[in-house]
C-alpha cells in the first residue's frame, strides 16, 4: 500500500528558516507595480558540493498531491580549487553565469551568500540552458537577456534550419491564459511564434495546448491550478481554436491535472525532439514595442533541451523530468 507524502505548510517552513537564521529576508523586491515573484528554485548545498533545482511546483500540499509537475535536478556540483578565477567552472551553455546574474538581479545583499556559493563551484557538468526573466523594461540588447528573446536567442546560436524541420509543429502546453490581444496575430503567432521557429517557418499556427474538458482526481482544489478568466476569454474568442484536449495516458496522468508547462518541437510522428522546454511559465501578453519589452513576473525559469539532429523523445525527458 502506498502511504500518501505529504508537505508542511509553507508558513511552517518559513518559520523553520526564521527560527535557525534569524533575520533571514524572504521576500523579492519587486520593481514594478504589478510585478509578482513566480521562481520555483532550490540552491542545496552539502559538504561535498552545491545542486540546483528547477521546478513547477510551488512549496504547498496541492501542488504536490495528484498533479502533474516536472523537475530538473542539477548534477552535484563539485567545489572548486581555492584560487580558481571567475571564469572556472562554467559549462558550455553559460549555465553558471546565467544563474548568477538571476540571483544578482534580485539585488538583495542577503543573496550574495549564494552567489558566492555558485561561483565556488564547478558547473561545467551542465548540458542545459537558464532561461530566466526578471520584471521591468528591458532595453536594447537587455531584451535578449530575458525571457522568450533570451529564448529566441539560444534557438539562433544553438540550432540552424534544416531541410524538413519546417514542418514540425510547435506545442505548447500550459496551465494558465491570460490576455493575448484581439486576434492571433497580435502576440501568439507573430513575436511569440517568431521566438520558438528558429529551425524554420512554418505555414501552420503554433499549436497550443490548454484543457478544455479535463476530469482530474481532484477537481474542486485544481481547478485553482487552470486560471482563464472568463471576461478575458470573451474577449480573444479565435484562441478556442487552438485547444486541444489534456492526455498523458502512457505515463498514467490524465487524470492529474497538468500544473506543469512544457515547450517543444516534435517530429510530426513525435519520435523526436529538436528542443524541449519546461517552465513555469505561463502565456499571457504584456506592454511591449521595437525598444522596450515589459515582463511583469520576477522570474520564469525556464530549461532547454536541444538537438541539431533530433533527439529521441525518451531520452530527454528521463533526464529532465521527475514525475
Amino acid at each position: 500500500m502506498r502511504m500518501p507524502f505529504y508537505l508542511p505548510s509553507l508558513t511552517v517552513i518559513i518559520n523553520i528558516f526564521i527560527k535557525f537564521k534569524p533575520g533571514l529576508g524572504l521576500q523579492a523586491k519587486l520593481e514594478i507595480a504589478y510585478g509578482t515573484h513566480h521562481t520555483k528554485m532550490m540552491l542545496l548545498l552539502y559538504e561535498e558540493g552545491l545542486r540546483v533545482v528547477i521546478l513547477t511546483a510551488n512549496l504547498i500540499h496541492d501542488d504536490w498531491y495528484q498533479k502533474t509537475q516536472g523537475i530538473w535536478l542539477s548534477p552535484l556540483y563539485p567545489r572548486l580549487p581555492d584560487g580558481s578565477s571567475e571564469s572556472s567552472g562554467e559549462s558550455p551553455t553559460n549555465f553558471k553565469r546565467d544563474l548568477i546574474d538571476y540571483l544578482l538581479a534580485y539585488r538583495s545583499t542577503g543573496l550574495g551568500e549564494w552567489v558566492s556559493h555558485v561561483q565556488e563551484h564547478d558547473l561545467s557538468d551542465t548540458r542545459v540552458h537558464l532561461i530566466a526573466s526578471i520584471p521591468g523594461r528591458h532595453v536594447g540588447s537587455l531584451k535578449d537577456k530575458w525571457g522568450h528573446f533570451k529564448l529566441r536567442k539560444v534557438l539562433s546560436d544553438h540550432t540552424s534550419p534544416r531541410p524538413g524541420r519546417e514542418s514540425w509543429p510547435l506545442v505548447g502546453q500550459f496551465s494558465s491564459i491570460g490576455s493575448l490581444g484581439p486576434d492571433e496575430d497580435k502576440w501568439l503567432c507573430s513575436e511569440f511564434k517568431e521566438s520558438l521557429s528558429r529551425l524554420g517557418k512554418r505555414d501552420t499556427p503554433l499549436v497550443s495546448h490548454k484543457d478544455r474538458h479535463l476530469r482530474c482526481l481532484s477537481p474542486l482544489v485544481g481547478g485553482g491550478s487552470l486560471p482563464y478568466a472568463i471576461l478575458t476569454a470573451q474577449k480573444q474568442p479565435w484562441l478556442n481554436s487552438f485547444f486541444n484536449q489534456w492526455s498523458a495516458d502512457i505515463s498514467g496522468r490524465t487524470q492529474a491535472l497538468p500544473h506543469i508547462k512544457t515547450y517543444m518541437r516534435t517530429s510530426p510522428d513525435f519520435s523526436e525532439l529538436a528542443w524541449f522546454l519546461v517552465t513555469s511559465d505561463c502565456v499571457f501578453c504584456v506592454e511591449r514595442n521595437a525598444c522596450v519589452y515589459l515582463r511583469q513576473r520576477f522570474n520564469y525559469w525556464r530549461f532547454i533541451y536541444f538537438s541539431s539532429s533530433g533527439l529521441p523523445v525518451h531520452k530527454i525527458i528521463r533526464s529532465s523530468l521527475l514525475h
